[in-house]
């Protein structure tokens, strides 16, 4: 797999990520490699989280197949987090 391809999708996450949000500008993805994966960890302002995960998950469902289709072209395993910023301690 080319980094290109980590690239592109880190991209496409980013701006798909930041139109479903209302404060596009706290929107932070992190590239973790894992193992055999490569885990795209999304934060979001506390108020969006809701939005990134969608009622009944759906709206998370549908980035996670996104980033599996993905995953086909580049030969890669992607994954998503989205993590709690509330959980997070600075």
């Amino acid at each position: 797999m080319t980094t290109g391809g980590v690239v592109e999708v880190y991209e496409m996450l980013l701006a798909v990520t930041r139109s479903l949000v209302d404060k596009p500008e706290d929107v932070e993805i992190v590239i973790v490699p894992c193992n055999e994966n490569i885990v795209f960890r999304v934060r979001v302002h506390p108020k969006d989280t809701g939005k990134i995960i969608g009622s009944n998950r759906r709206m998370s469902r549908a980035i996670r197949i996104i980033l599996n289709s993905n995953g086909l072209k580049y030969r890669q395993n992607f994954a998503l987090d989205i993590v709690d910023t509330k959980d997070v301690r600075n």
